[in-house]
């Protein structure tokens, strides 16, 4: 941040070198109090493992569209996007890798650890 005050200050800008997070408009905002101690309950739901249940998770997929919900699936190769969006051509698709998904509010988020029966390891290495 100092950087950028210093080059505005040197070559005598006067507009804004950056946009305030108040510009950046959104679609939607959850907001959530990390530290209230009134217990808030977020409602949040785990998603099930659909172990290559295709035809599951379709049906899922379509039951929460015509609830309403927004379903993003998290993935992490072109294979997976590929395969998915042959079952479902209008997933919303974003790559990245996330441990599990969840539902909150009106978002479902399904991980490709989801979809697939993946068990998770951690090996310890011991001299």
């Amino acid at each position: 941040m100092m950087i950028l005050l210093n080059i505005k200050k040197t070559n005598d800008i006067k507009e804004d070198l950056m946009y305030s997070l108040d510009d950046i408009k959104d679609n939607d905002k959850i907001f959530i109090n990390l530290f209230s101690t009134d217990g808030i309950d977020l409602k949040a739901q785990s998603i099930i493992n659909y172990k290559e249940n295709f035809l599951k998770l379709e049906s899922d997929y379509n039951k929460w569209i015509k609830e309403g919900k927004i379903v993003y699936f998290y993935l992490s190769n072109n294979n997976e996007k590929k395969q998915l969006l042959k079952i479902i051509p209008s997933a919303h698709i974003i790559m990245k890798e996330l441990e599990h998904g969840f539902i909150l509010d009106k978002y479902v988020i399904i991980s490709e650890n989801d979809i697939e029966d993946v068990k998770v390891t951690h090996g310890v290495y011991k001299k």
